[in-house]
């Protein structure tokens, strides 16, 4: 049920790893029907442990997150983008993620859950015709959330000073464009970015709607 629940068609190797280790662990944590407790979980009984829901359910599996690095003195980015996994099961506590930037499993001391528009999912899903490695394609899911986040942001401003200019607003979307087909280039075999500017990018332009006969 976690996994069809998820936005993803398709998830990489340490996502279904602490996939499986989540739902292992999470049967134990509430009261068995028909158990000898109505009250107290297998875990309970078993280790004394009694689980914090409010820390323990605070995010999903699979939420898109801006995770936090430990704070350091030097130039070392606050944040970076993620894949919510589980919390921490050490004693100094925290959140396991998987960096979208590495592919691999991290701890963080904090999380922030950041909402995965539709327009992201759908953008990625039509990348599957490019045949991306797993790595290519969570950094893809990175890509596309920061330049929507970015057009967002760019409405939200022009909406509130009072001038929707739109040859001013396509001009902002011809920068943020730019820079995300830079950034989809670091990602893409040349064949691949090819096949992406011809199959895949003119589907993603917003489409002027006719008018209503």
């Amino acid at each position: 049920a976690c996994y069809h629940n998820l936005p993803y068609k398709a998830i990489p190797r340490v996502m279904i790893k602490y996939l499986c280790l989540n739902q292992t662990a999470n049967t134990n944590i509430f009261p068995a029907k028909n158990g000898i407790s109505a009250y107290l979980s297998p875990q309970t009984i078993i280790t004394s442990l009694v689980t914090d829901y409010n820390k323990s359910c605070q995010v999903a599996f699979g939420a898109y997150v801006q995770a936090y690095n430990e704070t350091r003195n030097d130039q070392t980015p606050r944040t970076f983008d993620a894949i919510y996994l589980r919390p921490s099961k050490n004693k100094q506590g925290g959140h396991d993620v998987m960096n979208l930037q590495t592919g691999k499993a991290v701890n963080s001391p904090r999380v922030k859950e950041i909402p995965l528009s539709e327009l992201v999912i759908q953008a990625v899903e039509k990348m599957a015709v490019l045949d991306l490695t797993a790595e290519a394609k969570t950094g893809a899911t990175t890509v596309m959330t920061e330049f929507y986040q970015s057009m967002d942001k760019a409405i939200a401003e022009m909406r509130q000073s009072g001038a929707m200019d739109r040859e001013a607003l396509l001009a902002t979307r011809r920068k943020l464009v730019a820079a995300r087909d830079e950034q989809l280039k670091k990602l893409f075999t040349e064949e691949q970015m090819s096949r992406f500017l011809k199959e895949v990018e003119p589907t993603l332009r917003p489409q002027r709607q006719g008018n209503a006969n």
